[in-house]
């Protein structure tokens, strides 16, 4: 159950990051600059936060593993944007799978 903290980190980090740039950074070419600070400090305090709440589900054993285990996941989240971005420039497309009416 301890290793699920990592991706679970870095997901929420990447949803929360993704919200910050299309709705409060969004035409402000500097606040995009702070994105890997962003993602930095909510990953370090996710990391802070599930040791006190769920301690079972993250790999440390005192706060301080709790805060870098957060601080490294936070940050790899803008790692996944990267890759994301570097695929693009490839020619390789990821789409948004869309719902239709009937739920599938």
């Amino acid at each position: 159950m301890e290793i699920i903290c990592v991706p679970a980190i870095v997901s929420v980090v990447y949803v929360l990051i993704e919200i910050y740039k299309k709705w409060i950074a969004k035409g402000r070419e500097k606040w995009l600059n702070f994105i890997p600070l962003i993602a930095t400090v909510l990953g370090g305090a996710f990391g802070v936060l599930l040791y006190y709440v769920a301690p079972q589900m993250i790999i440390a054993r005192n706060v301080w593993i709790a805060l870098v285990v957060g601080l490294c996941s936070g940050l790899s989240s803008t790692g996944t944007h990267q890759i994301f971005k570097q695929l693009e420039k490839y020619g390789v497309t990821v789409k948004e799978v869309k719902q239709n009416d009937d739920g599938e």
